[in-house]
């Protein structure tokens, strides 16, 4: 779950033109940094939105991924709640359940008590579990076994900061991309003035 800014943004086609007619490596450079620029200082604002739960990875993940499309040529942001590594065992910066926390989940009870079982080992792994689990079997062992799990309404909080950010996002991306792009200009006038000596 994150906002996504493309280069798509309304208003700058003219700004993109200039920039294909640059270097690919200029285009990374300056397109890549002008993202980064617009999107990186709202990173503490979503973070302000959670509350520190158990762990904290929720707060940890919020961040912003650049994407390089097209060798390089369209950057994308990615802001919002990063999954962590693929194998998902980067603790300090999961945030998978970010969509539950938005979103909200159902009631569940499963046909099979089984089905929702918390070994004991977890409590280890995740403190707010102790007490509950601790109980049952011992160190070694053992398994605690919920009939139900309660649902709750999500949020809705991100979605409603990112209806409300994204239009500013975009002009102020409008704007670093015309910043961008004179520097960028002036850079290639640079490198071939010095390739002409």
């Amino acid at each position: 779950m994150a906002v996504q800014l493309g280069m798509s943004v309304d208003g700058i086609k003219e700004v993109l033109q200039g920039f294909s007619k640059l270097s690919t490596g200029l285009q990374k450079q300056y397109l890549r940094g002008a993202v980064n620029k617009v999107t990186k200082p709202h990173i503490q604002p979503v973070k302000a939105l959670i509350a520190r739960g158990p762990t904290g990875n929720l707060k940890r993940s919020v961040g912003v991924v650049i994407e390089a499309k097209v060798k390089g040529k369209t950057q994308t942001a990615v802001l919002g709640f990063r999954r962590g590594d693929k194998a998902g065992e980067n603790g300090k910066k999961s945030g998978y359940h970010a969509w539950w926390i938005e979103n909200g989940v159902k009631t569940r009870t499963p046909e099979n008590r089984r089905a929702l079982k918390v070994p004991i080992a977890m409590a280890k792994k995740y403190k707010y579990l102790m007490g509950k689990v601790s109980l049952i079997g011992d160190d070694e062992g053992g398994s605690i076994f919920f009939r139900q799990v309660r649902g709750f309404a999500g949020t809705g909080k991100f979605a409603s900061w990112a209806d409300q950010t994204l239009p500013s996002i975009r002009d102020a991306l409008q704007t670093e991309l015309v910043s961008a792009l004179a520097k960028a200009e002036a850079q290639a006038m640079r490198q071939a003035a010095r390739k002409l000596k």
